[in-house]
């Protein structure tokens, strides 16, 4: 009578052992809980990227607010409206920076030369 109980014994135990085993692999077989946590991990890394870019946009939104100045410069900047007076250089594409400036008394110096 042991006998049989011991074996019926190793036969539960076996089947709560292969339970157990495919209620861990699930239907996804069993990379399913690795694919999971990889996917928590880039979910988490896309959270902290927005709640980067949140932040920068309120920094932004309250500067805005706090002075006029920025909201004049950032409306110039996109919309490229001036001020009256104000001037406007549109340099050639692939150059950065403007030629260097020549006072008015050496342009009128160096236009005479030039015409002879």
């Amino acid at each position: 009578m042991q006998l049989k109980n011991h074996k019926i014994g190793w036969i539960v135990g076996a089947l709560v052992v292969a339970c157990g085993f495919s209620a861990v692999r699930g239907l996804q077989g069993g990379a399913g809980p690795f694919e999971i946590f990889q996917q928590i991990r880039e979910m988490q890394k896309q959270n902290r990227d927005l709640e980067i870019q949140i932040g920068e946009k309120q920094e932004r939104l309250r500067r805005f607010s706090e002075g006029r100045s920025e909201s004049e410069l950032e409306v110039k900047r996109r919309l490229k409206y001036l001020n009256p007076g104000e001037r406007q250089m549109v340099l050639p594409e692939g150059v950065t920076t403007p030629p260097a400036a020549v006072p008015a008394s050496q342009q009128q110096q160096q236009q005479p030369a030039a015409e002879q």
